[in-house]
């Protein structure tokens, strides 16, 4: 076994169209390491010239190294996704509008205040304006996050113009209880 896996090993390296350098070293228990890089002293350089290797070897050396290849872009991949939470966010606006969501709250949320006053020029103001106010921000469970945005778009369902036809907003809503409960 460890005769072919040298064998796979060699073949790997010299399979390519670039010869990359061997090197060679012997650990502490006496077993005997092939490497593309220096691993420490004592490491010492193979000469490759003389290896003649069967189109047997090559292609299972080519086959090797698509494998590997593959493995190791499924090992980026899959640190790349992360597992599902089991936690979600309960955001509570400044004028008191609660949401679920399974991404952290704004930081921030614009609510409509009235403006009475004078401007810089010294005008009479009145009206209403944007203010920017904190988002209040509790982590709860999944679970009671995905029954809080159901029970609430429910709720906002009978009063939807045109469920057959939801607005842009109403579609985010069905999307933010779709991303909750599963």
């Amino acid at each position: 076994m460890k005769k072919l896996s040298l064998v796979f090993f060699v073949a790997s390296i010299f399979a390519s169209n670039v010869f990359a350098q061997v090197y060679k070293w012997v650990d502490a228990n006496g077993k005997v390491t092939y490497g593309d890089a220096p691993n420490r002293v004592g490491t010492s350089k193979v000469d490759t010239s003389s290896v003649k290797l069967t189109p047997e070897q090559i292609a299972n050396g080519n086959r090797l190294r698509v494998q590997t290849a593959k493995l190791k872009q499924q090992q980026a991949i899959s640190q790349k996704i992360s597992l599902p939470t089991t936690n979600a966010y309960h955001c509570v606006t400044a004028d008191g509008k609660e949401s679920y969501s399974s991404t952290p709250c704004p930081k921030t949320s614009d609510v409509i205040v009235p403006v009475n006053g004078t401007d810089q020029y010294g005008n009479f103001i009145s009206g209403a304006g944007m203010l920017a106010q904190p988002v209040q921000q509790h982590i709860v469970k999944q679970s009671q996050a995905c029954e809080a945005a159901t029970a609430q778009r429910n709720a906002n369902y009978g009063k939807r113009k045109r469920p057959d036809f939801p607005t842009v907003e109403e579609q985010a809503e069905d999307q933010n209880v779709i991303a909750l409960c599963n």
